[in-house]
């Protein structure tokens, strides 16, 4: 298993930029068949756009449920969970 600081990479979750970056840290970990979490931690500030530049690349190569497997994401803010869960749906 592969912990991902994401503030050791970006700032926050605002640009396309940033969401590009932390995809890049994400896909070289899944490489190895790994699990990844994401670590969201010290992180405020989120929008929607975000995370779906970050996973949804990944999401359409791989089925639902490996998805769900292999990939989580932890400590989000209160901001964070909100534009994460409106993403989910």
């Amino acid at each position: 298993m592969c912990t991902i600081k994401a503030k050791n990479y970006i700032e926050e979750g605002f640009s396309g930029e940033e969401a590009e970056i932390l995809k890049t840290v994400i896909d070289k970990a899944l490489e190895t068949d790994e699990t990844v979490t994401v670590d969201f931690s010290e992180m405020e500030y989120f929008i929607t756009f975000f995370f779906n530049r970050v996973f949804m690349d990944r999401l359409d190569k791989m089925k639902v449920e490996e998805f769900n497997s292999r990939i989580f994401v932890e400590n989000l803010s209160k901001v964070g969970q909100g534009a994460y869960d409106l993403w989910l749906t």
